[in-house]
């Protein structure tokens, strides 16, 4: 039984971005490598509170349109997940930057750029803490929040700070953990700190070679499945990764967002669902009725029938034009019907 948990959790971390190996999507723009996009970062120093001490948190982010008419047109907030980076959201950054949007990416701390600092707990209370304190520090306002993956854990309780409530105008959930359904500790009862690292350990050691290869399924080009390695290989990425799958298989994940999902029901912005539906792990059959009963504002759904777990990727075009419509209050005049009315 412990065999069949421990391969059903690693089914869980690593089918994201599984699909039909025959399907890829071909972008004509010219493809930004994570070795180029990396070199764009900027950095910030983040006072957090970590117990009775103050910790330095230096933190990268990716950011274009800094001016008074980008922002007052609106601020797109993008929260990458794991065991990736802000530079999943490139090419969407991009387009909707050249649509004078202003626009900042960070990498969360043990991803990508951002070198989690010593005393860091990586925990959701920190994550939430990095978000809160980089949008009262970039004094963002009129923000559209855009999540992915444990991108949505990050942001729940960042979202109920009262310092930053008001400041988040809408929120884009992009196959993001927005529900408690379907995260079944993998035990019950927290076995002892021995045996819970060598665990953790092993669940790494096992899939990370697999979700890895280049011969994995996905609708990702060869180019693009190549980089999403490289932000787990700088700083302390690895550490964060192992540290984040401990809330998911001891049961500290599904207890947090239940949590989350009777708060968010206060949530006075719009929400929005743009969702990759070959993504059969963060199922969006499975969330969509726990999440309009969270979201009560849930004003519009986009399913792509083809797309894995990076919408963001293999979508981008269509994702900014989505957001931009979103933003502009004109998202109703798509063509395509909501999703959400199905499921």
């Amino acid at each position: 039984m412990k065999h069949l948990k421990i391969i059903c959790l690693c089914i869980f971390l690593f089918s994201c971005g599984t699909s039909n190996k025959n399907k890829t999507v071909f972008i004509k723009s010219k493809l930004s490598k994570y070795s180029d996009y990396k070199v764009k970062l900027q950095k910030d120093s983040l006072e957090l509170t970590q117990g009775v001490n103050k910790d330095s948190q230096s933190v990268s982010y990716f950011e274009l349109n800094d001016t008074l008419e980008s922002r007052k047109k609106g601020t797109i907030l993008f929260i990458h997940g794991i065991p990736t980076s802000s530079w999943i959201f490139h090419k969407t950054a991009k387009s909707l930057a050249e649509q004078g949007y202003h626009i900042i990416a960070p990498d969360m701390p043990g991803f990508g750029q951002t070198k989690a600092s010593r005393d860091f707990d990586y925990s959701l209370k920190s994550y939430a803490q990095v978000i809160v304190k980089l949008i009262l520090k970039k004094e963002l306002k009129s923000i559209s929040l855009v999540v992915h993956d444990f991108g949505g854990p990050f942001s729940w309780m960042a979202i109920e700070n009262p310092k930053i409530k008001d400041r988040i105008k809408q929120i884009y959930l992009l196959n993001t953990i927005a529900s408690n359904k379907g995260f079944k500790p993998l035990f019950d009862k927290t076995p002892t700190s021995f045996f819970k690292k060598r665990m953790t350990n092993t669940i790494v050691k096992s899939t990370g070679k697999k979700f890895f290869q280049s011969n994995t399924k996905t609708i990702l080009l060869a180019q693009e499945l190549k980089d999403l390695v490289e932000p787990l290989k700088y700083k302390n990425g690895l550490k964060a990764y192992k540290k984040l799958l401990n809330l998911v298989a001891f049961g500290e994940l599904r207890n947090n967002i239940k949590i989350f999902n009777q708060n968010m029901s206060s949530f006075k912005g719009e929400v929005f669902i743009f969702w990759g539906m070959k993504d059969h792990v963060l199922n969006l059959k499975k969330q969509a009725p726990r999440i309009k009963e969270a979201f009560s504002n849930l004003i519009y759904g986009v399913c792509l029938s083809e797309v894995s777990h990076f919408p963001s990727l293999d979508q981008a075009e269509e994702l900014s034009r989505f957001i931009d419509l979103g933003v502009s209050g004109k998202v109703k005049n798509l063509k395509t019907q909501n999703c959400l009315k199905k499921l």
